[in-house]
């Protein structure tokens, strides 16, 4: 069943069988099949071993998802490895939906129908390099712009210099705190928890260099609409977004901070 069920999920989404040819992404017809391996633990080996022992084994120009089933003494456990350029957050989503529905389907003796396919990674792709050329993007130049004369204007490191030395600091809150946090009332401030934690890395970072200004990459889930209309709610693939933020005006005091983050997150989108 699980076999099948996997088979159902390779036809179904495309870049489940992609694999890496010559530094480019080719992804191999529908009727490839990428089987379901097998890895008995041995004596003292961990699942989380077993795990990276999968990853390890992977083959970028054979595979870019590898399902396991790991055997232990008691349990059978499956295990999903898929390479980041073809999965991100939102992908996981639809691939576990999609995996479940295919086992309980076959499990009842029915075939396999998953919800309709929504445009390809290729499509994506194409309205991108679209997008790219557009006027409503050219409106954004004096933005980014800017962005790139504020992080041309910061102090950095020198990424050759071997002999830097990094200091790791881990920190955790209590209960007590997240709660407080979690349910922190920020409608007065037309605020939301991003806001609330850019806010704290910047002072805790003001606080520790100095500093009245911080870059930050953040991440969005890179479905954004463009001028192609595109249904990529259920497409498989990696669509994550990476851009600059520099937060300016940073004084050390927390209503001002929080306002100043606020509207610079805002501003962007």
């Amino acid at each position: 069943v699980l076999q099948q069920a996997l088979k159902a999920l390779t036809v179904h989404h495309d870049m489940l069988r992609a694999v890496v040819k010559d530094d480019h992404l080719f992804v191999r017809p529908a009727d490839t099949r990428i089987m379901l391996a097998e890895h008995p633990l041995t004596d003292g080996e961990t699942i989380d071993a077993a795990c990276d022992t999968v990853i390890a084994q992977m083959d970028m120009a054979t595979a870019l998802f590898a399902p396991t089933l790991i055997h232990t003494s008691t349990d059978h456990l499956l295990f999903l490895a898929a390479h980041h350029a073809i999965v991100d957050g939102v992908s996981w989503r639809v691939l576990m939906e999609d995996l479940e529905t295919a086992c309980q389907q076959l499990s009842s003796g029915k075939p396999v129908t998953l919800p309709a396919k929504t445009n390809s990674y290729s499509d994506y792709v194409d309205a991108l390099y679209s997008y790219r050329d557009s006027d409503a993007l050219r409106q954004e130049t004096s933005y980014w712009e800017r962005q790139q004369k504020l992080l041309l204007s910061m102090p950095t490191s020198d990424g050759k210099n071997l002999n830097r030395h990094f200091v790791r600091t881990t920190v955790a809150m209590t209960a007590a705190d997240t709660k407080a946090f979690a349910t922190a009332r920020l409608a007065p401030f037309n605020a939301d928890v991003n806001d609330l934690l850019l806010t704290a890395v910047g002072r805790s970072y003001c606080r520790m260099t100095g500093a009245t200004a911080l870059s930050v990459n953040l991440e969005g889930h890179g479905r954004e609409p463009m001028d192609t209309p595109l249904y990529i709610d259920r497409t498989v693939g990696w669509f994550t977004s990476v851009y600059p933020v520099v937060i300016e005006s940073l004084t050390g005091d927390a209503r001002h901070d929080l306002r100043t983050v606020k509207e610079t997150l805002h501003r962007i989108s």
